[in-house]
């Protein structure tokens, strides 16, 4: 189903899992060429981050195994850990200290974030509104979140011609429920109490439909296309990046924020 206005979508045969994590996600450690792209997407994040914060103290909502946690623990930053699944907030507490890996929200912690991060958590959720309440009951007034989220203005002609192919993308068996062009992101995060909604292109973290030895021609295809659209976005074009990434500033408590136009970061 879809709204014919802002482009948002939602998938009506997924409902979500609460403990969805696939022990075959992978690690940092290891030293593929599409971890070495992920860990350079974190720590460009962070850097940006960190430019237009504040503060130091972040909380990474849907932080699965505090991988992004951990690193931004290695880039001097106060982080932790949020995450819903109970086998995978055990395994991120051993990564990131038990004190860090939250399986719900300290309401002693509210507003006393600087950051909070969502990394492709909004899509996975029946409730992606509730997601960014919690967000903005974190935040410190004036403080940042950082959304990234599939970008249905890419996903919707990229999975008809992929249909066409015979090789159909699966949205329920990835769990991606709903689906948010960047007009109805920004409609979100204005209606959740944000503002100053810029888009952004730091990096890529989709996981690639093809492992192997082939794996580092399509992130570096990846690069390439969203490096072309998001230019094309800043020109004024339609943002056609496979990926959204928005950062956007909480409203205090007494005002509220007023819908203004979208941003591209360097426009």
């Amino acid at each position: 189903m879809e709204c014919t206005k802002c482009g948002y979508a939602v998938l009506s045969r997924a409902s979500g899992r609460r403990d969805y994590w696939d022990p075959a996600a992978g690690s940092l450690e290891d030293t593929s060429y599409w971890t070495e792209a992920k860990k350079r997407y974190f720590d460009s994040t962070l850097a940006l981050l960190a430019k237009e914060s504040a503060g130091r103290r972040l909380l990474d909502v849907g932080g699965g195994v505090a991988f992004f946690a951990e690193r931004a623990l290695q880039r001097g930053w106060d982080a932790y850990s949020l995450d819903s699944s109970d086998t995978v907030t055990r395994l991120a507490g051993e990564r990131v200290g038990e004190k860090r890996a939250w399986i719900s929200f300290d309401e002693d912690a509210s507003h006393s974030f600087d950051v909070v991060t969502l990394w492709c958590v909004v899509a996975h959720t029946t409730e992606p509104g509730e997601l960014l309440l919690l967000a903005r009951k974190a935040l410190r007034p004036g403080g940042q979140i950082w959304v990234s989220t599939p970008n249905f203005r890419f996903q919707k002609p990229y999975s008809s011609a992929r249909a066409l192919l015979r090789r159909p993308l699966d949205f329920a068996a990835h769990d991606h429920i709903v689906h948010f062009t960047p007009e109805s992101l920004r409609l979100l995060l204005v209606r959740a109490g944000f503002k100053d909604t810029t888009f952004r292109f730091e990096g890529i973290t989709e996981a690639c439909l093809v492992a192997g030895s082939r794996a580092p021609l399509l992130v570096a295809g990846k690069r390439v296309w969203n490096t072309i659209a998001f230019a094309a976005a800043r020109l004024g074009l339609p943002n056609l990046t496979s990926e959204l990434q928005v950062t956007a500033v909480s409203c205090d408590a007494r005002g509220s924020a007023r819908p203004t136009r979208d941003r591209i970061a360097g426009a």
